[in-house]
């Protein structure tokens, strides 16, 4: 009769869980297609020796990661990162247990870099191949692609002590967020276009009141805070009699045309 191997406690600490809710074991990745199996079910498929003995070759490296996870969630990592760390473990895991038969600290880049692979032909597929029933030839996403293998080259990086991260090996495109200085020269020049513009908008609003609409002649001048002036004159159509169609929808100057002036008019 062979000897039972036991595992140490794998257990996510510094986490609660409520009602039905499975605690977060890492013991599922000591299995050969334990990452597959619902966490519901896990302890039933070790029972029933559906997932034969724990791979003790792997022990250094699920023992590391469970530490490293353990330590983020003791200096309060939020419950809902830890479970996308988790989840893309899992995905890992599963292709591990299909392509990396021998996984282990020592082939850990390797391994993951065959992953990352994956996940970029997975971002290629194109057409009717992005709905075949086979998880590994579906379409994935290049964000998608660029959150799993991050989340997971974080892990190796911290397992194996790597000055540099192994994300930028992975060969998937990741955006860069920071704008350039030009965009942001633009981004400002912009603003302070808008704000000119506002500051004319509200000097002519301030200057065309009710009582200098009703009661001034033309031509009116209107002084802005930037020492420039607006004439409004009626040397063009008479708005009363122009056949040109009128947008109401649009900004425009009010003017003494009684016609003109009944859309906006407060008394009409």
């Amino acid at each position: 009769m062979s000897k039972k191997i036991v595992v140490p406690d794998l257990l996510v600490k510094h986490v609660s869980f409520e009602g039905r809710e499975v605690p977060w074991d890492l013991k599922i990745f000591m299995y050969q297609g334990g990452s597959a199996k619902h966490a519901r079910f896990f302890e039933r498929a070790i029972q029933a020796g559906e997932l034969g003995q724990p791979l003790l070759e792997r022990l250094d490296l699920v023992v590391k990661i469970h530490e490293f996870i353990c330590d983020r969630t003791a200096a309060g990592e939020p419950r809902l990162s830890t479970a996308g760390l988790l989840r893309s473990l899992r995905l890992f895991f599963k292709f591990a247990d299909e392509e990396c038969p021998l996984l282990t600290l020592e082939t850990l880049e390797d391994c993951y870099l065959q992953w990352t692979a994956s996940l970029r032909y997975r971002v290629r597929i194109k057409g009717a191949a992005s709905f075949k029933r086979d998880r590994k030839s579906q379409r994935l996403t290049i964000r998608s692609a660029n959150y799993y293998a991050s989340n997971v080259g974080q892990i190796v990086d911290a397992v194996l002590g790597r000055a540099t991260g192994i994300m930028q090996h992975a060969g998937l495109a990741v955006r860069n967020q920071r704008k350039s200085v030009s965009g942001v020269q633009s981004e400002k020049q912009s603003l302070s276009d808008t704000f000119t513009f506002g500051h004319m908008l509200q000097d002519i609003c301030d200057a065309l009141t009710i009582d200098v609409i009703n009661n001034s002649a033309l031509p009116l001048e209107i002084n802005l805070r930037n020492g420039k002036r607006i004439t409004l004159s009626n040397k063009r159509h008479d708005c009363a009699n122009s056949t040109f169609p009128v947008s109401y929808t649009h900004l425009t100057l009010p003017t003494i045309h009684y016609k003109c002036r009944s859309r906006w008019s407060p008394d009409h």
